[in-house]
Formats: structure tokens, C-alpha cells, sequence
């Protein structure tokens, strides 16, 4: 079970079937098609990704946004690496430390379903961006005991 962090920020209405809804397992959703990267990623980070790819088509570049849905089982039908095969890039993106879920699917993804024969460019990992460590007993970092948001 992964706990979607950014999900704690978000106002959304509650669905009218919430007891019919199902997710299919080890089956991701294409949320935006695109040619030149394959953004992959999970949860609240989905809107981070899409809002990212709109900004980017501005500029001329094509993501193709994948929502994983499920760790385990991970793309069992290897959608993500079909997305490969046509942008040539891989972006994974979420909001774990460095090491964490991106660390995971870079590997299912280039590893265990060969997605890696597809690429022309470097993968990338987008986990969350780090911020100080605690310090002292209270837990704040030397920034913040400044006074200054760490």
C-alpha cells in the first residue's frame, strides 16, 4: 500500500458509485497521450503530470502521461513499454524519496520488462525533492530555528 502524501492537499467530490468503483489490477491508464516522453507515475501525482505535459506542449514537447494504478502487480499487459517504444523516453515521477516508488518502476520498467532496449535518452527520476534534516530533539532543522521555512 503506498500512502498518496499529496493526496492530503486535494478537495474532490465524492463519487456517486463509490461502492461500485474498481481499478483493474496491474493495469495502468493512459491519462494523455504523447510522442516525445513517457511521464509514468502514481495518485496525486497524476495532476502534477498532466498539469506539467500542458505546460510543455506549449513549448512543443509531447508527454504521454501513465497513471500505474498498482504497484503490485505492475503493468502485467507491458503498456508502459509500448509508450516507450513510441517516445523513446522514460520519466518517472512521484512523490517518494529518492530510492523509492520511482526507484521501483524505473526498474520493473527497464530491468524485468526490457523497456530499456526502447530508450535513445537517459531515464529519469523524479522522487520528492529533499529538504532539510532534523537536528536537534524538536526535529527542526537549523533553518528553521533561523526562522526562515527550511
Amino acid at each position: 500500500m503506498i500512502e498518496v502524501l499529496n493526496g492530503y492537499r486535494l478537495k474532490e467530490r465524492v463519487p456517486d458509485n463509490i461502492g461500485e468503483f474498481t481499478v483493474p489490477l496491474g493495469v495502468p491508464e493512459v491519462l494523455r497521450e504523447g510522442t516525445d516522453a513517457t511521464v509514468v507515475t502514481y495518485g496525486a501525482c497524476c495532476g502534477i503530470a498532466l498539469d506539467a505535459a500542458r505546460t510543455l506542449e506549449e513549448l512543443g514537447v509531447s508527454c504521454e502521461v501513465i497513471d500505474v494504478q498498482t504497484l503490485n502487480p505492475f503493468d502485467i499487459d507491458h503498456t508502459i513499454v509500448r509508450s516507450i517504444e513510441k517516445t523513446h523516453a522514460l520519466i518517472c515521477l512521484d512523490e517518494d524519496v529518492p530510492g523509492g516508488a520511482s526507484a521501483f518502476m524505473m526498474q520493473e520498467i527497464s530491468r524485468w520488462q526490457q523497456g530499456w532496449w526502447h530508450l535513445t535518452r537517459p531515464r529519469a527520476r523524479w522522487p520528492l525533492h529533499r529538504t532539510g534534516r532534523p537536528t536537534g530533539r524538536t526535529g527542526t532543522t537549523s533553518a528553521s530555528r533561523t526562522g526562515r521555512a527550511s
